[in-house]
């Protein structure tokens, strides 16, 4: 099978980034304050843990997916194109997300996040070829 040309992959990270920044903004801005909105100094503890699991799922999940479906489209050298897909988590530092309870002032620390598991979920999609080329 051919490998795609460079357009194709630098479509596919200008996609992923752009798709990282609107998932992150829908997430930080509209999805959490939501979820949260009334209910965070009445929650109790199993309801604390559950807001808290389903933010941090809202916040981490989209790099990983965005990572491994780039790696994927591009089908070139996948752990890279899915660390180029996760650029966006540069746009991350020094903003507190408004309405965000969970860790505010530590926001650099989300961009490296971010960066890393879009290159974890580039790294996934190439376990899967390296797996396949052994058989």
């Amino acid at each position: 099978m051919p490998r795609p040309s460079w357009t194709r992959v630098i479509a596919v990270v200008f996609v992923g980034n752009t798709l990282g920044v609107v998932s992150n903004r829908l997430a930080s801005q509209a999805l959490i304050p939501w979820l949260w909105s009334g209910r965070a100094g009445s929650a109790g503890l199993f309801d604390g843990v559950g807001l808290v699991t389903l933010s941090a799922i809202l916040l981490a999940a989209p790099p990983v997916l965005l990572g491994a479906l780039g790696a994927w489209l591009a089908r070139r050298d996948p752990m890279w194109v899915g660390l180029a897909c996760g650029l966006w988590g540069f746009a991350l530092i020094g903003r507190v997300p408004a309405g965000l309870p969970i860790a505010p002032g530590v926001w650099y620390a989300p961009a490296v996040l971010v960066i890393l598991s879009s290159a974890l979920g580039g790294w996934m999609i190439d376990l899967r070829e390296q797996v396949a080329s052994q058989r």
